[in-house]
C-alpha cells in the first residue's frame, strides 16, 4: 500500500513551526471535528467537485479564539486574518477530517514539533493532490487560517529571529552548545538562514528536542508569557 505524507507546518510553508523534524512524538489519534456551527463553505475546488461530486466540508467556527491574546504583538504577523496558525492542532484537525471525507485513510502526525498528516489509503496521484489543495483552500476561504504569504516579510523574519534566539537561550540553559546567533540584520538579509539546532550532534539533537520546543508558535507564546516580547 502506498503511503503519502503531507506536512502543513513550518515556514518553509508558513507560519507555525520551524526547524527540522526529529524523533516521532507519540500521539493519540485526533478525532474529526464534529459541530453544527460552521464558517462559510468554500467555493473553490471546482475541479474536484465537478469530477466526483465531492466538496470540502464546512469549516467549524469558534476554534482557537485565544491565539491572539497568547501571541500578543506577534499575532498579526503570525495569524494575519486567520483564527489559528498554519499547522496548529485546529488547522490539522480540519485538514485531516476534510481529506477523510473524500475517502482517504489519513492520520495526524507530530514529529519533532512539526505537525502533519499521513495518508495510508484511498485514491492516489492527482486526485489526492486536488483534495489536499481543496481542503487547504477551504480552510483559508473560511478564515480558519490566513492566506500564506508568497514571501517572508521583514516583520515575519523579525518574529522568527526572536523565536530562534529564545530557542538558543533554552539550549544553552540546558547544557547544549548551539551555534552563536548572528545579528538580526544578517538573519533578515539571509531569509532566516540560521537555526540554533543545526550544528548539534545528532545524539544531542534528539535530546534537545525533548527540552526545547521546535514549534515557533509555542516559542512566541513563551516569549509573550515571559514578558520579553517586542513588536516585530
Amino acid at each position: 500500500m502506498s503511503t503519502a505524507r503531507r506536512t502543513i507546518a513550518a515556514t518553509a510553508i508558513a507560519i507555525a513551526l520551524v526547524g527540522c523534524s526529529g524523533n516521532p512524538t507519540p500521539t493519540t489519534t485526533v478525532a474529526p471535528i464534529d459541530t453544527v456551527t460552521t464558517l462559510p463553505t468554500s467555493t473553490t475546488a471546482t475541479v474536484v467537485t465537478e469530477a466526483s461530486g465531492w466538496a470540502p466540508p464546512p469549516v467549524p467556527s469558534g476554534l482557537g479564539t485565544g491565539y491572539r491574546q497568547l501571541l500578543g504583538p506577534y499575532a498579526d504577523v503570525i495569524l494575519r486574518d486567520g483564527q489559528v496558525p498554519w499547522g496548529s492542532e485546529e488547522h490539522m484537525n480540519y485538514i485531516v477530517s476534510c481529506i477523510r471525507s473524500a475517502g482517504f485513510d489519513v492520520e495526524p502526525e507530530i514529529e519533532g514539533g512539526t505537525t502533519g498528516y499521513r495518508v495510508v489509503a484511498g485514491p492516489q496521484g492527482t486526485q489526492l493532490s486536488e483534495v489536499q489543495s481543496a481542503c487547504e483552500q477551504a480552510a483559508a476561504d473560511a478564515g480558519l487560517v490566513g492566506e500564506l504569504p508568497t514571501t517572508k516579510s521583514r516583520e515575519f523574519l523579525t518574529a522568527l529571529y526572536q523565536a530562534a534566539t529564545f530557542e538558543y537561550q533554552c539550549l544553552v540553559e540546558h547544557g547544549f552548545n548551539p551555534t552563536e546567533p548572528p545579528s538580526e540584520e544578517w538573519y533578515i538579509d539571509n531569509g532566516g538562514a540560521w537555526d540554533p539546532f543545526a550544528d548539534l550532534p545528532i545524539e544531542e539533537y534528539y535530546a534537545a528536542e525533548d527540552v526545547c520546543t521546535r514549534n515557533t508558535v509555542e516559542i512566541l507564546e513563551q516569549i509573550v508569557a515571559s514578558g520579553q516580547a517586542t513588536t516585530p
